[in-house]
């Protein structure tokens, strides 16, 4: 399997769930007319703590000031279709709205953080690694 074109930045953003902060980490990967991205979740009360999935981008809404997409993936163990984000992007600020930390979309804002020491290989890498573990356990 050839390794697809990674994006060459990891989109970070920060957010807290009650007071603990956690990150989300996007990686776009492939062409991006597919709209295929790496994210990765990391301080959550989630199995999906530390993992790193690939998704599919679907825009919701798009018109000239504002657009509203979400990301799925049916890698998630145990679950046929999951959808834990949505983003909207408006000129002024971006926001994700984070589906399985809150029942109230709106209430989950989380802005973009500075990035440092962010690899794309490399979570290219441990999400290659995760997928062959799951291979060999089945």
């Amino acid at each position: 399997m050839a390794k697809p074109k990674l994006g060459m930045n990891i989109h970070q953003y920060i957010g807290k769930d009650g007071s603990i902060p956690f990150k989300v980490k996007i990686l776009p990967i492939g062409e991006k007319s597919e709209g295929d991205v790496l994210i990765e979740f990391r301080d959550i009360e989630d199995t999906l703590n530390c993992k790193v999935y690939r998704y599919k981008k679907e825009i919701l809404f798009k018109d000239m000031m504002e657009i509203k997409y979400q990301y799925t993936t049916s890698e998630v163990v145990g679950k046929d279709s999951f959808t834990p984000i949505i983003i909207h992007q408006t000129a002024e600020e971006t926001k994700i709205l984070v589906r399985f930390l809150e029942d109230d979309l709106w209430k989950a804002i989380y802005p973009k953080i500075f990035q440092q020491n962010l690899d794309p290989f490399f979570m290219y890498k441990y999400y290659m690694e995760q997928v062959f573990c799951k291979k060999v356990r089945r």
